[in-house]
């Protein structure tokens, strides 16, 4: 591929992905500016091969019975070898695998660090496994005859893995999330300008979540924020294309989700995918970030220009969908099923909640807290025979899992306590949500009893 073709292609995908052209900036800034660089770019990377996978799917789709919506037209022989390198700099400025590497060697006395590090070293973590797997997969499908349905199982199983995998990336950039906030929320005296930017990007990443997880209850306030916000946006005068960008941004944003609400059509490609899907991960996400109308990018821009030492903001990621074809009795996702409860985990007795966490879906998104005083409490979390949170302090700042039950058998989540905190035992809270109404249970372990909380799945009343 010459440069001339590659310089087109790269400019022609960015264009595909939600449409406008690719531009960034990175300089000297504030310590913390380096993780945010690197997980705005790693997001955009996440973003292509999520386009790759989406082919996959729809690939497979085709062999079953012929429900397949092509949604993208380029593959993996058109990237480069490791989406998150790109020595060419087809897509970005600086590479995330250069961003990681210079996030993790800076000198930064900051008791945030060692999170943050951590934070990103998952990040990096998976998107080296997305980059390899685009590849495995499409070795797989070259290889086996897609008309037989175990290889069919496989490759849907795979895809699973892949969603699992942009959960998990979900995860950690929310993580990323907290700790930035924790120092936005230090700052003395913030511009009127700054502050307006943060509200409106947190608005727009809870209209996020609201669309994806059908926290309806929560839209008024949070569209009422975002109008307010919005005003104040328009109001400001325009001296350069960044800030009218933002300002069109923003007004697309309220409208988008205004047609969510109205349940307006969406395309029809996307019919098996549903509208939260689309609003989510076609309409509402291409405000925020830089592969779209790219109200964050343009932000960033316009306060760097006033102070290099601001904190920036930061983009949000896709989610993946696995959409299975109609006729998909026979493509069942491979479980694990759970007969029995372990009576000790970690050679602690296991006691057993009385409550349960009721759901509705496959996948159930939980808020972990410190319950009540923020008193040092460090723990891991269990679910399903799998640690999925190793010795992590908590705070009042929730934080954000998303767990996948099984359709048969027991699901539960247990807690291990790492400590007693400065007031024992060891408790949390976990918040989730039911038809976008908020519950919660807590749960108590010490040094030698872990308490596990089993889940429920309920039919809602149609």
């Amino acid at each position: 591929m010459n440069k001339l073709y590659k310089a087109t292609f790269a400019s022609i995908l960015c264009l595909l992905l939600t449409g406008i052209t690719c531009s960034a900036q990175v300089s000297d800034s504030h310590p913390i500016n380096d993780y945010i660089h690197f997980a705005n770019e790693s997001t955009h990377g996440m973003l292509i091969a999520h386009r790759i996978l989406e082919g996959f799917n729809q690939k497979v789709n085709a062999f079953v019975d012929l429900q397949s919506n092509q949604l993208n037209f380029y593959g993996n022989k058109d990237l480069p070898q490791d989406l998150f390198e790109d020595k060419e700099h087809w897509f970005y400025p600086i590479s995330p695998n250069t961003l990681y590497q210079k996030a993790q060697s800076t000198e930064w006395p900051s008791p945030s660090k060692q999170d943050l590090d951590r934070i990103i070293a998952d990040m990096h973590t998976i998107c080296q496994s997305v980059n390899k797997i685009r590849f495995t997969m499409e070795d797989y499908i070259n290889s086996h005859d897609l008309k037989l349905v175990e290889h069919q199982i496989e490759i849907f199983n795979k895809l699973h893995n892949c969603a699992t995998l942009y959960d998990r990336y979900f995860e950690s950039n929310d993580q990323l999330h907290a700790v930035v906030n924790s120092f936005l929320d230090k700052e003395e005296n913030p511009s009127t300008q700054k502050t307006n930017f943060r509200t409106i990007q947190r608005s727009i990443k809870s209209l996020l979540e609201i669309v994806r997880y059908g926290f309806l209850n929560d839209l008024p306030v949070v569209m009422e924020t975002l109008e307010k916000e919005n005003k104040i946006l328009q109001g400001q005068t325009v001296r350069d294309n960044r800030m009218k960008e933002t300002q069109i941004a923003v007004t697309d944003a309220i409208k988008m989700v205004n047609d969510f609400k109205a349940n307006k059509a969406i395309p029809e490609r996307y019919d098996l995918y549903g509208p939260a899907y689309y609003y989510y991960n076609v309409q509402l996400i291409s405000t925020l970030n830089r592969y779209g109308k790219g109200f964050v990018s343009n932000a960033n821009n316009l306060l760097s220009a006033q102070d290099r030492q601001q904190i920036l903001l930061l983009e949000e990621p896709h989610f993946f969908k696995v959409v299975l074809p109609k006729n998909s009795a026979k493509i069942e996702k491979k479980e694990s099923v759970i007969n029995i409860l372990p009576a000790t985990i970690k050679e602690r007795k296991v006691e057993v909640s009385q409550k349960q966490i009721e759901h509705t879906d496959k996948k159930v998104l939980l808020e972990i807290f410190d319950h009540r005083q923020e008193d040092g409490d460090i723990i891991s979390l269990n679910f399903n025979g799998n640690w999925i949170l190793k010795e992590r302090r908590l705070s009042k700042s929730p934080l954000k899992l998303i767990v996948e039950v099984n359709d048969s058998g027991q699901n539960y989540l247990l807690l291990h306590a790492e400590n007693l905190g400065d007031v024992p035992p060891n408790t949390i809270a976990i918040r989730y949500y039911i038809e976008g109404q908020r519950n919660l249970v807590v749960l108590n372990s010490d040094m030698d009893h872990s308490e596990m909380i089993r889940f429920k799945k309920i039919e809602l009343e149609k």
